[in-house]
């Protein structure tokens, strides 16, 4: 029921219904991107400083997320609430909000990404480079809860984890939910 806009001003502005709620400022240079989370509590932003910022629906920061190189051309949100940007660096990155750290870089273009997309069971993300002309689909098994992760090692073959590996493991899962 947000609508939201970004541009050059580096100002974040949002209505609901005919409503404008008071904007959101952080950002030092132009914004390039937003996305929603599913529930609509979240609200990611990307620009130019190189900084992905997520707003709650109230309007505060939530988190502000430093490691590109560049500028942020695209933001998603996974169905669990974790973030994935891109951006003029190459890589994608995966971002757990909640826990407000980087998850993983991936260099995936030689070129400036400009757009990610994550599949609506988070599993899969589609980003694209127009420099180096390539669309490139990710695919991730370990993006479930940490039990099906441990499940998926375990019909790998991987060694068998010792009995405190696996209270410590497992009992991730009841307290974050997800790895």
């Amino acid at each position: 029921s947000t609508i939201a806009t970004a541009g050059r001003s580096g100002t974040i502005r949002r209505w609901r219904g005919a409503e404008e709620l008071p904007p959101l400022v952080g950002h030092e240079n132009g914004i390039r991107t937003l996305a929603f989370s599913a529930d609509g509590s979240l609200l990611a932003s990307g620009g130019d400083d190189g900084a992905v910022r997520v707003w709650h629906a109230d309007g505060t920061l939530a988190e502000a997320f430093l490691g590109h190189q560049g500028p942020v051309n695209g933001v998603d949100f996974t169905p669990d609430g974790r973030l994935t940007s891109v951006g003029d660096d190459g890589t994608m990155r995966v971002w757990d909000v909640a826990a407000a750290r980087l998850l993983v870089t991936l260099p995936l273009h030689r070129g400036p990404a400009t757009t990610v997309d994550v599949s609506p069971d988070g599993r899969a993300t589609l980003t694209v480079s127009e420099e180096d002309k390539v669309l490139r689909q990710t695919f991730c098994e370990v993006c479930g809860a940490v039990g099906q992760v441990v499940d998926l090692a375990r019909a790998r073959g991987a060694r068998p984890l010792s009995p405190e590996e696996e209270r410590q493991y497992l009992s991730m899962s009841t307290t974050e939910g997800t790895t």
